[in-house]
Formats: structure tokens, C-alpha cells, sequence
């Protein structure tokens, strides 16, 4: 029996990587459902606290439904909370599911069913707006209003004030020497700010944010938020600060490959595949040496971030980010050290969270997924125009602990 819609609208505006995006990040249970005008039969996609476990489309069903309901640009769409009883037919994580998704949709593998708006269709292509969670209001102590086109934050300022956009949508910009450098946009329930600023005195904004619409922002209580963070375990910062960095040297990428600059970066062939990274289940903390994460889901890998002393990589049992295992590597030098993290215990320390902080990891992991799509299609727009980008490694004989 359908269940009452909890979430329903056109495909026009939220598009299903969008869809995906949202319900996941909301650990949502239920069945979404698709209808296109261009199909006589609707697209099912059951899911599982936030994870797609099995999805139909005609006779199509599991991943190959799944993937084809990637091409319906255009249509409706309800989600309801209903109990079901079927069998698990997709494994893959949301991100990869995703990430997948959209590459199949670029490279002409998923049909298109009808004729978009061209407009329409390069914002779902794109996937370029980020949207955050349900917004906690509990920790929104003040709201500020600001109209289309209105600063809100500029590039290296010094700032640690976090906000929760809670109306309209705003622009992360970049600026060069050709001018602000667009990079994605942010929905409501997704944060303006940066997990470092509890742990660095005087941050420095690494963007600058500018109102795309007319947008409600709600001001979160930095001191509360602050005490919470202090009394993290020092595992459960690592991982913060870690996703932090590594969202900061993905943006980099994207300002880099879209201004078609060639890789000043040194190449890694002095690097070696890190065993434990290909590990589906574990989680570890970086002690000494160096490490790279390599994109290789584009015909050319590239390094899309540097790691270091208190860096993490593996499998963050509450972040899915979608690089390593599945779609990035990670390269070791021979100095690299690390050691395993208890991934049961910093999953039960994330569910204690308050429900603000929890929402800010999600926030921050959906700006991360979204950001290292964006730099993997610059950067392969950047080849094609015949960027000479540093070479892949060839296969080396794996590093372990």
C-alpha cells in the first residue's frame, strides 16, 4: 500500500542525483518514486536509512534500473515512508552510486527520455548546488537576511562564524586573476563555514559567498558548538579536520583545472599503492610520512589530495564521501605510518552528536562529493584542451603498516 508523500515535486528543480543526495543525508527509509511523461511505467527506488538497496524501471531492475532512472530529466517525484519487503539487489554506497551515475549520464551510456529545458539540463548534468539536511534550529541563535547579490563573506577575511542557510541559495565564489571564479552553490540546510574555525584561532576564508537569491541565514551558536567540539575525541577531530583539508585542496583542484593551469603539484612516482586503502571496511589514522589520494575514475588519474600527519583515509563508517576504495587510490611514500581507528566507536560517538553538528558533517561531506565531481570534469575538459598534467604512476609494490 503507498504511503502518504512525505516529499514530492518536479524533477525539473530537484533532480535525482539531488534526490539521492537529500534522502541519504537524511537516513530517510521508504520508496521514492518517479514518473516521466515519457514512460508508461514509473521508476521505484527503495531505500534503507539513507543507502538505495534495490530499484525498478520496466523490466529493469537493481543497478542497471537504477542507472537508467539517471536519464529522467524531466517528470515527477514523491517520496513516502512505507514498509516494503524486498531483496537487496544494489550495494554500492550513495556517493558511488552517484558519482557513477552522472559519469554513465555524461559519457551517453544512460538515454535521455525526452527533450529538458536546456537550461534545466545543464543544472542537473552539472549537479553543482549542495543541500544540506532537516536545519536544527535548536542552535540558531540569530537570523540575518540578505538580498540577491550581497556579500556575505570575502575571501581571506579573518571570520569563524558559521551559518545555516535556511532560505534561498548562495554562490561559493573564488577569486583570480580573471576575475571571481564560480564554484558551486549552496541550498538551504547547507552550512557556510569551516570546521576550523574551532580548532584555529583568526581563520582565514578560503571562499567568498555571495547571495544568489534573496536568502535567510540562520546564525549558529559558535560558543556552543565550540564546547562540543572540545569535547570530541581526539579521533572524531581528526576525521573533522581531515574531511576540512581535504575539501580545502579539492576546491583547489577545481579553481586549477577550470583556469586550465598545468599541475604544479610534484608527481608521485615516487609513491606506492597503500594496501590497507583498498580495504572496504577500514578506517586509518596517518602518523608519519606522506600520502596521496589519486582520482582515477577519469581517463587520466590525478591527484586530487595530499596527506599528512592526522590525516585520515579509508572508510568513514558515517561519512560516505566516495573516493577511496572505489574510486580513488591512495599512494604512500616510503616513510608513510599509520594505524587503524576503531570505526564502531567514533560511529557511536557521531550518533551522540547534537543534531546541528551532525548536520555540519553532512553538510561538509556533500560540498566534498559535489566539488571532487566538479574538478574530475574540469579536469578532464583541461586535458582534452591538451593541459600537459603530470603522468600516472605505473604499478608499484604495495606499502603495509
Amino acid at each position: 500500500m503507498t504511503g502518504e508523500p512525505l516529499l514530492s515535486g518536479n524533477l525539473n528543480f530537484f533532480s535525482l542525483p539531488d534526490l539521492l543526495q537529500m534522502l541519504g543525508g537524511n537516513g530517510a527509509s521508504g520508496i521514492l518514486r518517479l514518473h516521466s511523461p515519457h514512460s508508461p511505467h514509473p521508476g521505484l527506488i527503495y531505500f534503507h536509512d539513507g543507502q538505495p538497496i534495490h530499484a525498478l524501471n520496466g523490466e529493469k531492475l537493481g543497478l542497471e534500473a537504477l542507472y537508467s532512472l539517471f536519464g529522467w530529466l524531466t517528470g515527477q517525484f514523491s517520496f513516502s515512508r512505507e514498509n516494503f519487503n524486498v531483496s537487496r539487489t544494489i550495494h554500492h554506497s550513495r556517493m558511488q552510486l552517484i558519482l557513477d551515475g552522472l559519469k554513465m549520464l555524461d559519457d551517453g551510456e544512460v538515454a535521455v527520455l525526452g527533450a529538458p529545458d536546456p537550461g534545466r539540463q545543464a543544472r542537473n548534468l552539472d549537479f553543482n548546488l549542495v543541500h544540506g539536511p532537516l536545519v536544527d534550529y535548536m542552535a540558531v541563535v540569530d537570523e540575518e537576511r540578505y538580498l540577491a547579490g550581497q556579500q556575505i563573506m570575502v575571501e581571506g577575511a579573518y571570520g569563524s562564524w558559521i551559518w545555516v542557510i535556511l532560505e534561498g541559495q548562495v554562490e561559493l565564489l573564488r577569486e583570480t586573476p580573471e576575475g571571481p571564479l564560480k564554484l558551486l552553490s549552496l541550498g538551504e540546510g547547507a552550512f557556510i563555514g569551516s570546521m576550523t574555525s574551532f580548532s584555529i584561532h583568526g581563520h582565514i576564508r578560503r571562499v567568498s559567498c555571495v547571495a544568489a537569491t534573496d536568502v535567510v541565514l540562520g546564525v549558529l551558536d559558535l560558543q556552543r558548538l565550540s564546547v562540543e567540539y572540545t569535547r570530541m575525541s581526539p579521533e572524531m577531530r581528526a576525521v573533522a579536520l581531515s574531511l576540512d583539508r581535504r575539501l580545502a585542496q579539492a576546491t583547489d583542484r577545481l579553481v586549477m583545472f577550470r583556469r586550465e593551469e598545468i599541475d604544479p603539484q610534484p608527481g608521485v612516482e615516487d609513491l606506492a599503492p597503500v594496501k590497507a586503502a583498498a580495504d572496504d571496511e577500514g578506517l586509518y589514522l596517518v602518523t608519519e610520512g606522506q600520502a596521496a589520494v589519486v582520482w582515477q575514475k577519469t581517463a587520466k588519474p590525478f591527484v586530487l589530495a595530499r596527506l599528512g600527519a592526522s590525516d585520515v583515509f579509508g572508510r568513514i563508517p558515517f561519512a560516505d564521501i566516495g573516493h577511496e576504495p572505489h574510486a580513488a587510490a591512495v599512494l604512500g611514500d616510503a616513510a608513510l605510518a599509520f594505524h587503524p581507528l576503531n570505526g564502531a566507536v567514533l560511529e557511536a560517538e557521531y550518533r551522540a552528536l547534537s543534531l546541528t553538528f551532525q548536520n555540519f558533517f553532512k553538510s561538509m561531506i556533500n560540498a566534498l562529493v559535489v566539488t571532487t565531481r566538479l574538478a574530475a570534469k574540469a579536469h578532464t575538459r583541461a586535458v582534452h584542451t591538451g593541459i600537459d598534467h603530470r603522468r600516472h604512476p605505473r604499478a608499484l609494490k604495495p606499502l603495509t603498516n
